[in-house]
């Protein structure tokens, strides 16, 4: 199978996974929506969700939208710096306009293959800046370590701000949970254990090896990557620009509230909420956290108050304004721009 088949086939196979996931999604709260117009005395045929959305998105305000698209811009503005002081100790400046570019091709790629645009992310770097990639992706694995400690932060902030609201709502929502068998863990750990053994045993041989050889390279390369960043010599400004995006993020979502009339009434408590839910929906393996991010986002706003219905439209509205305007955009723009900022390398 060549790699453009291998590609597109895992493209169709994330995308369908987020559509199925948000048309489950859309389904239910459509049934809520007949629930309201029911109550409401609402006919039938003018209960759409779909239309419900549409007169939500032109009701919305298009100039607080577009203040939290440009905070989203200004947070990968500072995500690029950051970044650049990662790499500094392995002896390389990243020119600003190349990791800016690195990283919004890295998220539209993402939304066609999630978790791929971060590989490509450390690509366009060593193509452009002559870094190695293995020690470019292990700086992206530094950064993804300092984001998911952020997310902790974030998490006990929420809880501290609003404990009896998450306590309420964890009660009345079943918690999904995942056992298992212990015939599954036996069959795991043997396979681990004989793995380890002949991995062991031939260690010689793998290692000498052309295939072995290259992936000690690898390793070394991550590995030195990583460890950059206890290496860096301005650790204030890299704390100073980690505190900068997750403001940013926060402070985008609070004015997102804003824009929509159903939720312009709703503060700094709601946007950590929906800020902590939108991350861990994100995680879900689809493009952009379609489907999951819809859901969970809908459910942190429930916990305010806010109808389902209201809340899959406020979902939309951020989902779609930020991949479209921010992401998708800025994505296509860089991979124009980039080989004609770089002809000489390219």
């Amino acid at each position: 199978m060549n790699k453009s088949l291998k590609s597109f086939l895992q493209f169709i196979l994330f995308l369908g996974l987020g559509l199925t996931i948000l048309y489950f999604v859309f389904s239910k709260y459509q049934a809520n929506y007949e629930i309201e117009c029911v109550a409401n005395n609402i006919a039938a045929k003018d209960c759409s969700l779909v239309t419900k959305i549409w007169l939500d998105f032109k009701s919305s305000s298009w100039i607080f939208i577009a203040i939290s698209i440009g905070i989203y811009i200004l947070s990968n503005v500072l995500r690029t710096l950051r970044w650049n002081l990662l790499l500094q100790p392995l002896g390389y400046h990243v020119k600003f306009l190349n990791g800016f570019g690195a990283i919004m091709i890295g998220y539209i790629t993402s939304l066609a293959i999630p978790r791929i645009g971060e590989v490509l992310r450390a690509g366009v770097v060593a193509k452009y800046e002559d870094i190695p990639s293995e020690k470019a992706f292990g700086t992206i694995i530094s950064e993804r370590v300092i984001d998911f400690v952020m997310l902790i932060i974030v998490s006990l902030i929420a809880v501290l701000i609003s404990y009896k609201t998450i306590i309420d709502y964890l009660k009345d929502n079943a918690v999904l949970k995942v056992g298992i068998s212990l015939q599954a863990t036996i069959i795991g750990v043997c396979m681990f254990l004989a793995t380890a053994t002949i991995t062991f045993y031939y260690r010689n041989l793998l290692m000498n090896s052309a295939l072995g050889q290259k992936i000690i390279t690898l390793v070394k390369g991550l590995f030195e990557g990583i460890m950059s960043i206890f290496k860096m010599k301005n650790r204030l400004a890299f704390i100073l620009y980690t505190l900068g995006i997750w403001l940013c993020y926060f402070v985008m979502t609070l004015t997102m509230l804003y824009a929509l009339p159903a939720t312009a009434h709703l503060g700094g408590e709601t946007a950590m909420m929906i800020l902590l839910f939108g991350s861990l929906g994100l995680i879900v393996p689809t493009p952009g956290g379609m489907g999951s991010y819809h859901f969970l986002l809908v459910e942190a706003l429930s916990i305010f108050g806010v109808s389902k219905v209201d809340g899959f439209s406020f979902a939309n509205l951020i989902f779609f304004s930020i991949n479209i305007f921010g992401n998708i955009l800025l994505g296509l723009a860089a991979y124009i721009a980039l080989p004609l900022l770089n002809q000489k390398k390219s």
